[in-house]
């Protein structure tokens, strides 16, 4: 994702949850995905899921995910 090949870091995100569906991040990054992609239900559903199993200790991707899930369209 961090080297511009969004539509390559869907199906990696998408296995990885699928291996480790608590490991938090990989939601948030699945949302950044799907929010280039235009899948905006699909975002949101990433920032949400992200939202839920993040720590609080996660200030920055949590601020980011939750002004990111602000921004869709409901």
């Amino acid at each position: 994702y961090n080297r511009g090949q969004v539509a390559d870091a869907d199906e990696p995100l998408r296995r990885a949850i699928k291996l480790n569906a608590r490991y938090s991040p990989s939601y948030y990054l699945l949302g950044r995905v799907t929010e280039e992609l235009g899948l905006q239900g699909e975002a949101r559903d990433n920032y949400t899921a992200y939202l839920a199993r993040a720590p609080l200790s996660s200030g920055d991707l949590r601020a980011d995910a939750t002004r990111r899930l602000e921004k869709l369209p409901k």
